[in-house]
């Protein structure tokens, strides 16, 4: 055990720790306290504040950064965790490891309000953070920055899973040079609402926000550029499982290039049933996903600038929707709503190119 194990080994509830400015951390596997996968693990603890100092933890072996299990009350704050070996296998409270999920870099399992701020994560091969059945989580500045051959196994930058009360992502930073995941994903049966504001996301192959729980979702100022899927996708109907979308306010942000990997190369998707209707729904706790309703949710698209470097038009997809409103967008091509079984559509001040050069 290193200086910095000890250190957290000691921690008692209501305590604070400040590293040291600028110094690097340097954590080994053989570091690591027993049944422990995380340089910082903490179980149980509330009331916490973890203070880098602008300090780095150089993370050598296969486990994650940090790694809370029901906790309460931790803020981690102005830390960088470098990761200099692959990852390999995510292992959880049991301290038993699975090859088929890459260690994150970092993990957050039944807790309650859990916030990042000033936090910065480089070269993982894993998903980023990942939070699991945990009430409400804040990122403030929280980068994850990667370059080519990084995030070999991500499925996700900032991931959250049957999570409840409220997700906020704000002025956070992603730069995936073409790995794999969605930069925000909310999935599950919990009412778990989404706010995305003043962010940056791009080149992951994945999508920009993908939103699949109970809830509402404010997505606001925000730049997504050359993400491999839709800046927005809500309720994959493959997704079992998921709480059907009340509704989502994509608003004021810039989608550069997204959604050219797939072949529909849609802007935007949302889809909270399957196709037009209920009948191929999955379905969730012995019911269709939208409670046996063939529209619901809304969808407001207000203020955004949509970009296409490719000399196409731009494609939005819509399917069993129940009202959508979209107000004062503007492309730089010709777009087009591909749209089944939608009760509603408001088109007011859009501008669009009368064709693509």
């Amino acid at each position: 055990m290193n200086e910095l194990s000890e250190l957290f080994s000691e921690i008692k509830d209501g305590g604070k720790i400040v590293l040291e400015h600028g110094r690097e951390y340097h954590v080994y596997s053989s570091d690591l306290p027993a049944q422990a996968n995380a340089a910082v693990q903490l179980k149980g603890k509330k009331n916490i504040m973890i203070d880098g100092g602008g300090s780095a933890l150089k993370i050598h072996g296969a486990f994650s950064a940090f790694a809370f299990f029901g906790c309460k009350n931790i803020t981690v704050k102005n830390l960088t965790a470098d990761f200099e070996a692959e990852e390999t296998g995510e292992t959880g409270e049991t301290g038993e490891k699975n090859a088929a999920d890459p260690a994150p870099a970092a993990l957050f399992e039944n807790s309650e309000n859990i916030a990042l701020v000033g936090v910065r994560f480089r070269r993982f091969q894993g998903s980023g953070v990942v939070a699991r059945g945990v009430k409400n989580v804040k990122l403030f500045k929280t980068e994850c920055l990667l370059k080519d051959g990084d995030g070999s196994k991500c499925a996700g930058y900032f991931r959250f899973e049957d999570c409840r009360g409220t997700a906020k992502i704000e002025g956070c930073v992603v730069r995936a040079a073409g790995a794999a995941g969605d930069f925000a994903g909310v999935r599950g049966e919990e009412k778990c609402n989404l706010e995305v504001r003043n962010c940056y996301a791009s080149d992951n192959a994945g999508r920009g926000v993908y939103y699949a729980a109970g809830g509402k979702a404010k997505i606001e100022g925000n730049t997504f550029a050359r993400t491999g899927g839709a800046a927005l996708c809500a309720r994959d109907c493959e997704d079992t499982g998921a709480a059907y979308v009340k509704k989502i306010v994509f608003k004021n942000n810039v989608a550069d290039g997204c959604g050219n990997k797939y072949e529909e190369k849609y802007s935007v998707a949302y889809f909270p049933t399957s196709e037009a209707g209920c009948e191929n729904c999955p379905a969730a706790n012995g019911k269709t996903a939208c409670g046996g309703k063939k529209t619901v949710g809304t969808l407001v698209l207000k203020d955004n600038h949509f970009f296409n470097p490719e000399d196409e038009e731009h494609r939005i997809y819509l399917a069993g929707v129940k009202n959508a409103v979209f107000k004062n967008n503007t492309f730089d091509r010709p777009y087009k709503i591909d749209r089944e079984n939608v009760k509603k559509l408001t088109e007011n001040g859009d501008i669009a190119a009368e064709k693509c050069p």
